[in-house]
């Protein structure tokens, strides 16, 4: 709608610094996070935008508590696998049938990421994942 025309025509020229941006703080996420026990960030391909920041997190729930006590917000955005989508059930597949699939949606969460994110509002949030899980900086 015309609404949503003004914002694209207004921000679309942004865009290019935006995920720039998010791809630097990506970057600074695999540096601090880089040998953090109980995480694994989620790869990347070469020209990724960076659209959200995803990590293996062992513990999930446990980490999420940790982070939202200390104010940071985090987002699971993938809970559920595609086979156990009710979109998806006449497929014929059940629990257990895709055990990587199912292990990744129980593990993975988004931490904090937006265009222009201070780095010591990321250097804060590596430093309390790390703090959770006991490894030093």
């Amino acid at each position: 709608d015309e609404m949503q025309a003004c914002y694209l025509r207004a921000f679309l020229p942004m865009l290019p610094a935006w995920n720039a941006d998010r791809a630097r703080l990506a970057a600074l996420y695999g540096q601090g996070l880089a040998g953090c026990p109980g995480v694994t960030p989620v790869g990347r391909r070469e020209g990724s935008v960076c659209h959200l920041y995803v990590v293996r997190a062992a513990r999930r729930h446990g980490l999420r508590q940790h982070l939202a006590k200390h104010g940071i917000l985090t987002g699971v955005h993938y809970p559920v696998p595609l086979h156990l989508q009710p979109a998806f059930a006449d497929c014929g597949l059940k629990r257990g049938d895709l055990p990587v699939a199912e292990r990744a949606c129980r593990e993975i969460v988004s931490l904090p990421l937006w265009p222009y994110m201070p780095d010591a509002a990321l250097q804060e949030v590596v430093e309390r994942v790390r703090e959770f899980y006991g490894g030093s900086g």
